[in-house]
């Protein structure tokens, strides 16, 4: 008799464990279980290098902003120190990279500024014009710079998968071009992520991220070897002229008042404003 009851309160058991487990499943998957399986493979494919150039420590999601009243690692001056080195650091790469350079893109120096006009222009010239007198430099124009970078590093990135498929691992300027390309896209990336610590530090909301769509008709998407090579040149180039007019951009930002803003010109004296007119650079 006893081990029937005791049968029976086994299977008694059983029967209640497993319709509490179904309800469980039941509630973790909830319904249009599809949808929520597609923003899950979704949310699990890698996110571009431009989205998370600090690794671990990049904002999941743009618009994110430091909760107030927790420590700042370095105040405002420090955090803009810490990028101008950065970019003093990648300015002296290119210059070492220079005699790789020459050889390999030596024949199309003489073709000038290849223009791309998702890549910023210019960029010394609208600053002074538009914030070198603002008060709120920082603010306003780290964002810019931040979003610029992502622009480049699109573009280098999209640079990699066509040299391999149209110059070929044997060629000797493939020898020569992936390292090159390697290198500037390891120290681009170092000073992408210290623009986005600067953002943080400064308690600046996390910018946008931009998207591969900023590639033109002017990206041609199987070029032969020497369309490659005008490209890179082209775009190598403009990021020569992009860190030398950053690095003197950042100097002046230290400054607590420039020479030109005493006189009035240049933007004229910092006065009080309600609000300021953005002005997206060329």
């Amino acid at each position: 008799m006893m081990s029937d009851c005791a049968a029976a309160l086994r299977l008694a058991l059983l029967v209640a464990g497993s319709m509490l487990l179904h309800d469980c499943v039941c509630a973790a998957v909830p319904m249009g279980g599809s949808a929520a399986a597609a923003a899950a493979a979704a949310a699990a494919e890698p996110r571009p290098v431009w989205q998370w150039p600090c690794g671990e420590k990049s904002p999941t999601r743009p618009g994110t902003v430091l909760v107030p009243g927790e420590p700042v690692r370095h105040p405002a001056p420090k955090a803009m120190r810490r990028v101008h080195n950065q970019l003093a650091v990648s300015l002296q790469h290119m210059k070492k990279s220079q005699p790789a350079l020459r050889q390999l893109y030596g024949n199309f120096s003489k073709l000038g500024e290849l223009k791309y006009d998702w890549l910023p222009r210019k960029q010394l010239v609208w600053f002074k014009k538009h914030y070198q007198c603002s008060s709120n430099k920082i603010a306003e124009v780290l964002p810019v710079f931040h979003k610029s970078l992502q622009n480049f590093s699109v573009t280098f990135e999209a640079m990699k998968p066509h040299g391999e498929s149209q110059i070929g691992r044997k060629d000797e300027i493939y020898r020569i071009r992936d390292p090159l390309l390697a290198n500037i896209t390891m120290w681009h990336k170092m000073l992408l992520c210290e623009t986005e610590a600067a953002i943080h530090n400064v308690r600046l909301p996390a910018p946008e991220w931009v998207s591969v769509g900023i590639l033109t008709k002017h990206w041609p998407p199987n070029p032969d070897l020497t369309e490659t090579l005008v490209r890179d040149w082209g775009v190598i180039r403009q990021y020569e002229l992009f860190l030398s007019e950053w690095a003197r951009i950042i100097r002046l930002m230290g400054r607590k008042e420039t020479p030109a803003c005493k006189s009035g010109g240049a933007g004229g004296r910092a006065k009080p404003r309600r609000k300021q007119k953005q002005h997206a650079p060329p």
